[in-house]
């Protein structure tokens, strides 16, 4: 692959792209395919007796995602 593309890969050379995030001193990675946006902090709004690691949902151009708390779900703890 010629170096000169930019950060896509062409298709069909089995190489993987991931997103980066890091939790407490941990790094995780997930299959960029897998990630629809990344988003600027916004308000939440809480939702009564939903699962712990549920924050609440965003409104986000008319649909409205749950925002989950990543420490709970992968047994983090905060800095």
């Amino acid at each position: 692959m010629e170096a000169n593309k930019g950060i896509l890969l062409e298709s069909g050379t089995n190489e993987l792209e991931i997103v980066e995030f890091g939790l407490g001193k941990n790094k995780f990675g997930i299959n960029v395919i897998k990630v629809k946006e990344i988003i600027n902090p916004v308000p939440i709004t809480l939702v009564p007796h939903s699962h712990p690691n549920v924050e609440g949902i965003i409104e986000r151009r008319g649909e409205v995602p749950a925002s989950c708390e990543c420490r709970g779900c992968f047994r983090v703890s905060a800095i």
